[in-house]
């Protein structure tokens, strides 16, 4: 269990890597950058499949979607210049307290 926390952080690196791919292929209809963003995807599957002897679906799949809402929302407030509401910043806050308790 102890490598829960590394293995969904990797993941979630892989979606801040390949959402903002997915985001440029659709701005400037450039396959390429399409392409690049599947195939990440398809990495990050082997990844989480052959995590499955480290830890459980349930927590790691969760921890996972929790790491990556929070690397890919700073991509789009810093990178895209996404605008956000206070409402949705304590959101993404809340985020932190739910990776602490999946791990203690």
């Amino acid at each position: 269990m102890k490598y829960q926390l590394i293995i969904g952080a990797v993941l979630a690196l892989l979606d801040t890597v390949s959402l903002p791919l997915l985001k440029t292929a659709y701005i400037t209809n450039n396959h390429f950058f399409l392409s690049l963003g599947v195939v990440i995807g398809v990495v990050q599957k082997l990844i989480f499949y052959n995590s499955m002897k480290y830890t459980t679906l349930t927590v790691l799949n969760v921890l996972w979607d929790l790491l990556s809402d929070v690397f890919v929302s700073l991509v789009g407030i810093f990178i895209f210049r996404e605008s956000i509401t206070t409402t949705k910043l304590v959101g993404i806050a809340l985020s932190f307290v739910s990776i602490y308790l999946l791990n203690a």
